[in-house]
């Protein structure tokens, strides 16, 4: 397997492995790629975050490109999949964004791997998508961490948080929010046990601006939490750290958008990874 390498996500792959190519933007923010490396009759993996407003397009153009070289098979390592939070058309008149995205990607790579999906319809929508196991990851970032309490952050982090206290035998503890329907301000976080004296730890999926996060940490250090972490898949952070390193002792994530936060500590995917 060789990797074109639009973003460095997996940690390990070496120079003698690494597709070369030249990438600028046009001035009227059009995308162009040129492979410049040999990639006949190889398998290529393309690595990207896809967290910038013309992934989708370049991807498209990079296995045009791949294509047109003779790569025997284009697979897609996209951990962050874009779209993918809008899992239902909510509102009539929208669009079902994951489908459109989702169909695109389906007729096009032989392999799409993604990393803790939002939601299973991102699963349902690419009949080639394969969910990296987390398993690895976990491991290692739990390895210290034994007699610690996993946190549910909110209804929808339930059953996940679930599944990794069974694997690594850690207790759970609940937490639900209350939002504003109006503005989706969070109005309060209720903890539905006692965590008094407890280091925790908060694993979800993606932190965006960080406001659950920061309630939920503000509302479990009132209940006597004495040590907080927080393990992201996915570290968007819009609002920088925002308040969150006044919180949380620790701050980890796999994929980031911002590479400028001192306090996040990254935990990156490997090529082990991302093999059937």
């Amino acid at each position: 397997m060789k990797y074109l390498r639009l973003d460095k996500i997996l940690s390990d792959v070496r120079d003698d492995e690494t597709v070369l190519f030249d990438y600028h933007t046009f001035n009227g923010g059009e995308s162009h790629i040129r492979i410049t490396g040999d990639v006949l009759n190889e398998d290529v993996m393309i690595e990207c975050l896809a967290m910038r407003p013309n992934a989708p397009m370049l991807l498209m153009l990079a296995y045009d490109a791949l294509s047109r070289l003779g790569a025997s098979s284009v697979e897609l390592c996209l951990p962050y999949v874009p779209y993918g939070r809008q899992d239902a058309a909510f509102n009539e008149g929208e669009a079902l964004s994951i489908k459109v995205f989702g169909e695109v990607l389906w007729n096009t790579f032989n392999r799409v791997w993604v990393l803790d999906p939002h939601s299973p319809t991102t699963v349902a929508c690419l009949d080639n998508c394969f969910v990296i196991n987390r398993t690895r990851l976990l491991e290692q970032y739990l390895k210290d961490k034994e007699h610690m309490v996993l946190i549910s952050a909110d209804a929808g982090a339930l059953k996940k948080t679930y599944a990794i206290a069974k694997k690594f035998g850690h207790h759970v503890v609940e937490a639900s929010k209350r939002r504003d329907p109006e503005t989706g301000e969070i109005l309060g976080v209720t903890v539905h046990d006692d965590v008094a004296g407890m280091d925790c730890v908060v694993i979800d999926d993606i932190c965006d601006g960080g406001a659950t996060f920061v309630a939920l940490g503000e509302q479990l250090k009132l209940n006597g939490a004495v040590g907080l972490h927080l393990y992201v898949s996915h570290g968007i952070f819009s609002m920088g750290q925002y308040k969150l390193e006044d919180i949380y002792t620790t701050i980890t994530a796999t994929t980031l958008k911002r590479s400028d936060l001192p306090m996040v500590q990254y935990l990156p995917l490997c090529k082990e990874d991302v093999r059937v």
